[in-house]
């Protein structure tokens, strides 16, 4: 037999009865209840992911942002423009050729490859007298030292 439907008729539900069991790990709950976490956070506590530590560190000297994006912009452009050999010998990586630097067991390496230059040794001049060389004033008489 012919049915019309209306809008108003009732709607069969096709839909899946059956999910399987659930994936979902309920002993999360209160990690991630956005009541939950308000509440920690007004208390000022606030979960930190354990794959990832914190990081403390003084800032107040660092530049701002866009110097550093221009600092290590100019470092890129300093490492293409050495030789290919170089670069191959460090991979391609700049972070590779700033840590082989930072090593003084490289210096002579280094040099061998013309990235540091050995300069002859300056000799320094010694220092000028300070106040605290001078004697100070006998109490009372008013005279300054020569």
């Amino acid at each position: 037999m012919l049915t019309i439907r209306t809008r108003y008729s009732p709607v069969e539900d096709k839909g899946i009865k059956d999910w399987g069991q659930s994936k979902t790990q309920q002993h999360f709950a209160n990690e991630v209840n956005i009541m939950e976490i308000m509440k920690r956070a007004k208390k000022g506590i606030m979960p930190i992911p354990s794959d990832k530590q914190g990081f403390y560190g003084d800032i107040s000297t660092m530049e701002d942002y866009f110097n550093c994006q221009q600092t290590v912009l100019q470092a890129n452009e300093q490492f293409m423009e050495l030789d290919p050999e170089i670069r191959d010998r460090f991979e391609n990586d700049p972070a590779l050729l700033l840590q082989f630097l930072e090593n003084p067991k490289n210096v002579d390496e280094a040099i061998k490859l013309g990235l540091m230059v050995l300069r002859e040794p300056v000799e320094v001049p010694k220092a000028l007298p300070t106040d605290s060389d001078t004697k100070p004033a006998e109490a009372g008489k008013g005279t300054i030292p020569s």
